[in-house]
């Protein structure tokens, strides 16, 4: 009988011996992960391997296509696509260090949709981003992008609206230079529901000529609040007076005249010629998996013609301007002093350094400008930017300051501009303006939202999405850099100055009366 059972057994041992080492020998010979979720994964080489468990330093894409529902990488390594990949998208695997998954899907419709997963939240975060803004707006139409995103996005009877809040989420929208962006915030189980009322909200306009009435009320009463704002005043002033003749030099809002006479019909024009797929992405980082995703994603754009990517050019203003400094005497306590230079945007290879620059000038409470005129008791804070869009950007510095010191701070701004021209930081301040840099975008990170923004920024810049790139740029940026770029770009030939001071005298009475006339300061 022992001998019997010794017979049947050893065969039955030898099988699943077998079976065993088939099982595992499958995925190491197609190159293949199967991850919690359920969905497969590229990953061919060792090297592929390191990339996808997050060791990977490098900024590798690995970039798919689909054929026939099957993913085909580069090197002919061969797996099974989800179903939510159909025959025409277009599918590339980000390696980031430390990311579970990252990636980006050109669906048919022409939408671009970067997915970030982050299975340990319980939330997600999903933004549409439309690719115009002020800078895209006939001057006549100034203020077209901020009023459509108003009146698509509208709080009152909007049951996408009610639900998200109702839920703990939150949704909201903005206008930029060069993005009108819509967004919402909910938990993970909420995200289908969510989506769908997001994608209704900008896909399918609801607004009519009543609602334009009712909505541009509304913008106007913001602009009119612009104009009474000394910040505002003081930020747009050093815009227009630095880039004459570009859109970037008007306010976003648009000005009041133009608001005023605004059609619905512009309006509708306007939408169908910027809101289409092929104009669009959307990023979404959270707790969510990538085919869920793609999955809510496809079916509100089933049935959307692609249209066609805004590839238009904004006018560039000249390089050199007339006057450089300007004086706005209203009726404020406090003055405010301002002052900017041009920067050539994100297609500069300077950027990162101006980055830091700026960082090194006025950000943090060891920033120079922070440690002259706050410490001093001057001032309660300094504002400090480096604004970067395509082609133009502007670094710039601002503190609202008691007219009695005015001359101090200006005297301050002044010297601090020359010493980055005549030498290079020392390595601490520039090591400290680093951490500052690395350790915002790590903490960023820790909420969707910080996720989502960079992506956004990346992908509307053509930038790498991955922030491994990022991180290792800003690493490299010596004290020489630093150095060069003060000198090419922190000269006083190409500053612009700009003062809000508080009107004295006749000039208090004339702003006065413009004030009553005009409702603005």
């Amino acid at each position: 009988m022992g001998k019997i059972r010794t017979k049947i057994l050893f065969p039955v041992l030898a099988f699943i011996i077998i079976v065993f080492f088939i099982t595992l020998a499958i995925p190491i010979l197609y190159g293949l992960r199967v991850e919690e979720s359920g969905s497969l994964y590229s990953t061919g080489t060792a090297k592929a391997n390191e990339v996808e468990a997050g060791r990977s330093t490098t900024a590798e894409i690995i970039e798919l296509s689909v054929e026939d529902g099957d993913l085909v990488r580069k090197d002919q390594l061969i797996t099974k696509l989800d179903s939510s990949i159909k025959s025409n998208d277009f599918q590339e695997v980000i390696a980031e260090e430390g990311s579970h998954c990252l990636s980006a899907v050109t669906l048919d419709s022409g939408v671009r949709v970067i997915i970030d997963e982050r299975p340990e939240r319980k939330t997600v975060y999903c933004q549409i981003s439309v690719r115009t803004g002020s800078v895209y707006e006939p001057e006549e139409w100034s203020g077209i992008a901020h009023l459509l995103e108003h009146l698509l996005f509208k709080e009152k009877d909007n049951p996408t609206y009610t639900r998200i809040i109702d839920s703990g989420g939150t949704i909201n929208a903005y206008t930029s230079y060069d993005i009108t962006a819509y967004h919402f915030e909910v938990l993970s189980s909420e995200f289908e529901t969510s989506w769908e009322g997001l994608a209704e909200m900008v896909l399918i306009p609801s607004f009519d000529e009543k609602d334009v009435g009712i909505e541009r009320a509304v913008v106007l009463k913001e602009v009119d609040m612009d104009k009474s704002d000394p910040t505002a005043i003081a930020y747009y002033s050093v815009f227009n007076k630095l880039l004459p003749g570009s859109p970037f030099g008007r306010p976003i809002l648009g000005f009041r005249k133009n608001v005023k006479k605004l059609t619905y019909q512009n309006i509708i024009d306007y939408y169908n010629r910027y809101y289409c797929p092929s104009n669009m992405y959307i990023v979404i980082a959270g707790g969510i998996d990538t085919a869920r995703a793609l999955k809510a994603v496809k079916k509100s754009l089933a049935d959307k013609a692609p249209g066609k990517r805004n590839i238009e050019s904004y006018a560039l203003p000249p390089e050199e301007v007339g006057k450089r400094f300007f004086r706005i005497k209203t009726l404020i306590h406090q003055s405010y002093l301002s002052m900017g230079i041009r920067t050539n945007g994100y297609k500069s290879d300077d950027n990162y350094a101006l980055d830091l620059l700026e960082s090194i000038m006025g950000s943090g409470k060891d920033s120079r400008l922070y440690r002259r005129l706050v410490k001093e008791g001057l001032t309660d804070s300094i504002i400090s930017l480096n604004v970067s869009l395509g082609e133009i950007g502007l670094i710039g510095f601002s503190v609202m300051i008691n007219p009695d010191h005015l001359e101090r701070a200006r005297t301050v701004f002044l010297e601090e501009i020359g010493r980055f021209r005549t030498e290079p930081p020392p390595n601490e301040e520039l090591q400290r303006a680093k951490n500052r840099m690395l350790g915002g975008q790590i903490f960023s990170f820790e909420y969707n939202r910080g996720i989502v923004d960079f992506r956004n920024e990346s992908e509307l810049y053509d930038l790498p999405l991955n922030r491994d790139e990022y991180k290792r740029s800003i690493k490299s940026i010596t004290p020489e850099d630093i150095h060069s770029v003060a000198k090419k770009y922190l000269s006083h030939d190409k500053l612009i100055e700009v003062q809000v001071v508080p009107a004295r005298g006749l000039g208090k009475l004339i702003a006065i009366f413009k004030y009553l006339l005009f409702k603005r300061i």
